[in-house]
């Protein structure tokens, strides 16, 4: 539920700038999750600064299960929005933490969502994805560079014997 002057959870068990952990309980798709609280109850969660494809559409399924096999049922940290804690559909809006690593960025990384900022929110998710995009290694030539091998090698030893 919420009020004009913040959100009500319980006795303000969820306050800004304050994680907190629950369970998955429920994984609806790849960017949107329920969580129990425990006695303050079973919150519904959109994953901020990431957009996952619709279920029946190219990557959605894919999405879900990532996100079933990452989480569900286990207990997680929720870092929740600050500057926007709801979105339109009065769901939470926060980055998940399962074992220090950000599930949000996790879905960028693996390339199951795309990055998604919609103002105002503390989050960047552009940084996420700079952290994401990996160091190209560099390559050989495709060309040999020309070296002077044995031919040359034995003419010198053979002009070197003949001098000696």
């Amino acid at each position: 539920m919420r009020e004009d002057s913040g959100w009500v959870f319980g006795i303000k068990e969820l306050e800004k700038g304050k994680i907190r952990r629950g369970l998955v309980k429920n994984v609806h798709d790849g960017d949107t999750i329920d969580i129990s609280f425990g006695i303050y109850g079973i919150r519904r969660i959109r994953l901020v600064g990431v957009n996952t494809p619709e279920l029946g559409t190219q990557g959605g399924e894919e999405a879900k299960e990532f996100v079933n096999k990452t989480c569900l049922l286990e207990v997680i940290e929720l870092d929740v929005d600050d500057k926007k804690q709801y979105d339109p559909y009065c769901r939470i809006l926060a980055v998940i933490y399962m074992n220090s690593t950000n599930l949000n960025k996790e879905l960028l990384r693996k390339e199951y969502a795309e990055i998604i900022h919609i103002p105002p929110s503390e989050f960047n998710p552009s940084e996420w994805k700079a952290d994401c995009t990996p160091t190209p290694i560099p390559t050989l030539p495709s060309t040999p560079t020309p070296t002077l091998g044995f031919d040359f090698l034995f003419a010198i030893i053979g002009i070197l014997a003949l001098m000696g």
